[in-house]
């Protein structure tokens, strides 16, 4: 995953402690197969644990036995969302995530004032026509 904090990216490994996902089944793909076991599927699928949802997707695959019968779940049998964390704004496509810190720091906020002062100086300069190297 990249995180973006103050300006600069981070590529991270363990997104445990910044990005929080839940699963839920796809009851359109696994209802046909499986119709009179759904209610155990589900529950299986909702006691996956964090590491165990990131092995998933990273696998495409889980093996959960129910009622001493095998059943495969494959990626397109499950939805696997990413929840937002305060303070951050998470985007992500298939197995790339992308997380950007918004906090607004004080150096940030500074820096903002900084680009709007000169932006407002450079316009007055272009409306009364005078060049950058006027005095």
């Amino acid at each position: 995953m990249l995180k973006l904090t103050s300006r600069k990216f981070e590529y991270i490994e363990d997104t445990a402690s910044i990005l929080v996902k839940k699963i839920k089944p796809n009851f359109k793909t696994l209802g046909p197969r499986y119709g009179k076991l759904m209610k155990e599927i589900s529950n299986a699928i909702a006691a996956l644990t964090p590491q165990e949802i990131a092995v998933f997707e990273t696998l495409g695959t889980h093996q959960v036995t129910i009622n001493g019968q095998e059943i495969v779940l494959k990626a397109e049998d499950v939805e696997i969302i990413s929840e937002d964390i305060a303070g951050w704004q998470v985007a992500n496509e298939g197995k790339l995530t992308v997380a950007l810190d918004i906090t607004v720091s004080d150096e940030l906020r500074y820096e903002g004032i900084a680009r709007e002062f000169v932006n407002r100086i450079q316009n007055i300069r272009k409306e009364n026509g005078f060049d950058v190297t006027d005095k």
